[in-house]
């Protein structure tokens, strides 16, 4: 049986050679990519177990080094987020050059299942701030702020429809 995990990973190399076959630093491209998809999906998680049993401790460190708030709310977002799974992600992928391996091993060709997980898992986390923001603030603001993403995430799912019944 074949890992998804490592499925995830071939077709996105097989994307990005496919798609941006001149540029020369793949690896350094999908590794971000993925990274920041495993952020979101610990973000989405994370808002969830706040909305079913209160605050997380942990999560109230803030962080005074830069000035301004915008760069400091950044580095929070790196610490918590994104360094633990691009750790991760270094060991199991990167580490010995294993993504050799894996690109070699598994041949999706760019399928898209890299790119469905990455709208599937950013529409899940907006979905999860809609309903964190009705319980929170109120259900008419939450809803005009996304509505734009709503609407973009219909849009897509039509698309892709409407491209594999092309295809049949």
């Amino acid at each position: 049986m074949k890992n998804p995990y490592y499925m995830l990973w071939a077709d996105a190399f097989w994307r990005q050679i496919k798609y941006h076959p001149k540029e020369k630093d793949e690896v350094g491209k999908v590794f971000n990519s993925f990274t920041l998809i495993n952020a979101v999906n610990l973000g989405t998680v994370i808002i969830w177990i706040t909305m079913l049993y209160g605050k997380i401790e942990f999560l109230q460190i803030q962080f005074n080094i830069f000035p301004g708030t915008v760069l400091n709310k950044v580095f929070w977002f790196l610490i918590f987020f994104y360094f633990p799974f691009a750790i991760i992600n270094y060991f199991f992928v990167i580490r010995k050059k294993i993504y050799i391996k894996i690109k070699n091993e598994y041949k999706t060709e760019g399928k898209g299942y890299f790119v469905h997980y990455g709208f599937i898992s950013v529409f899940l986390f907006f979905v999860t701030v809609l309903i964190y923001g009705m319980l929170d603030t109120g259900f008419i603001a939450v809803l005009l702020c996304s509505a734009p993403v709503l609407v973009f995430g219909i849009i897509y799912f039509i698309s892709q429809r409407v491209r594999n019944n092309k295809r049949k």
